[in-house]
């Protein structure tokens, strides 16, 4: 992980995630505040949001934001919206989303047509509250369940 390659050192975090989870995480969160770009940077987010640490909310949410308009941001999406699913913390959630839609409305209106759908997708997926057996996802408050509903809503691409 002390690499000077980007790339290898993701990679290694990446394999260490399949092998321990928790050596990981903590490795992670060692490498989060120190400059990483490219393959680092991704594996340092998908494993602390992969973790399901709330606690990192502001890591994660915040390296979101940063990312320029790109296709390594339209990629975090699916992650991020897990992540927001599985959080307890109504603040977490909202800024989460306030994210979501600032990233959905920054979209050049030539690609609105191609984006906003699968952005849509992607949290209707993600944000369902029942899984295939109809049981409640755990981990979900009926105040984040009530939450997500007006979120989807919120998110709904405009009809033509």
């Amino acid at each position: 992980m002390n690499d000077s390659s980007y790339t290898v050192s993701g990679n290694a975090l990446k394999a260490l995630f399949d092998v321990d989870s928790v050596a990981a995480l903590n490795e992670a969160k060692r490498l989060a505040p120190l400059p990483a770009k490219g393959s680092l940077a991704s594996a340092i987010t998908t494993v602390i949001i992969a973790s399901g640490d709330e606690s990192s909310a502001d890591l994660i949410l915040s390296r979101f934001e940063k990312l320029p308009l790109s296709q390594a941001k339209f990629q975090l999406l699916q992650s991020i919206v897990s992540f927001l699913a599985k959080a307890k913390s109504m603040d977490v959630v909202k800024r989460g989303v306030d994210d979501i839609v600032t990233f959905r409305d920054a979209i050049p209106e030539a690609f609105k047509s191609q984006t906003d759908g699968p952005i849509q997708w992607i949290f209707e997926g993600s944000c369902n509250e029942e899984n295939s057996s109809g049981i409640k996802r755990p981990g979900l408050s009926i105040s984040n369940q009530n939450c997500l509903k007006k979120i989807r809503r919120v998110l709904k691409p405009p009809s033509l």
